[in-house]
């Protein structure tokens, strides 16, 4: 029912979004979506938005895949090693954007789209490698070990064998990444500027000391889901082969 409120909302005009009751035979208007883009720089920030978290999910991903094939091989302390990624997801943002913000304005970082893709691995990379330790912790070692004797380095093992495997499973962490970065509204309302606005801020400027432009905000909100939500369907699909990879063992 939010959804479709929302979505009623976005293509009718102000007075008849707050009419009470409902009008759903309302005659629709696309002139929310129009002026969202053309009287704004809304595309502008829809992209940097993807550009951002696009990124920022492949570096976490990267990065934090290594962190939990690591983990995921530890013999011993793997546990501690664990809670140490959860720590990093157990702080509010917002004891975490205060010491940013300070650092970077005293650098005169403000406002920088690598200074915000950083940033926002703060919550990104810790989460990809708690969703990949399983992941990769399914994978039976005897295939490492039958390719070291075949004569392959650590790193062939990783490249050719591991990462093929946990493929599924990367995919799904890459979009567990993204739709986290995606989402965020603090650190982009803190770092970010008159150039580097994110599409989450953007849309809460259409709530204005006049009051809330609601087919605006409707229309953004709308147009924001979509990523996200074909993100998802890709995703269900390959976790749902992750988790079945997973469950073989050789």
């Amino acid at each position: 029912m939010p959804l479709l409120w929302i979505a009623r909302a976005s293509l009718v005009s102000r007075a008849v979004a707050y009419r009470v009751p409902p009008d759903w035979l309302a005659r629709p208007t696309l002139e929310n979506y129009v002026s969202i883009f053309a009287n704004q720089d809304f595309a502008r920030y829809f992209v940097t938005s993807l550009a951002v978290c696009g990124l920022g999910a492949t570096i976490a991903i990267v990065v934090g895949g290594l962190a939990a094939y690591g983990i995921s091989r530890a013999k011993a302390n793997s546990g501690g090693l664990v809670v140490a990624l959860l720590s990093g997801q157990l702080f509010p943002r917002i004891a975490l954007i205060i010491p940013i913000y300070t650092i970077m304005r005293f650098l005169g970082l403000y406002d920088n789209f690598w200074v915000m893709v950083l940033t926002y691995l703060s919550f990104m990379l810790p989460a990809a490698a708690i969703v990949l330790v399983p992941f990769f912790g399914s994978i039976p070692i005897a295939f490492e070990e039958a390719a070291t004797v075949d004569g392959a380095s650590r790193l062939d093992v990783l490249v050719r064998i591991i990462v093929p495997i946990a493929a599924p499973g990367m995919a799904a962490a890459w979009v567990f990444a993204f739709v986290l970065g995606w989402n965020e509204f603090l650190f982009p309302l803190f770092l970010g500027g008159r150039e580097m606005q994110l599409l989450t801020v953007s849309i809460s400027a259409f709530v204005t000391q006049r009051g809330v432009e609601i087919g605006p905000v409707a229309a953004g909100t709308m147009v924001a889901i979509v990523p996200a939500l074909l993100l998802f369907f890709v995703a269900r699909r390959y976790l749902i082969h992750g988790l079945a990879a997973g469950g073989v063992r050789a």
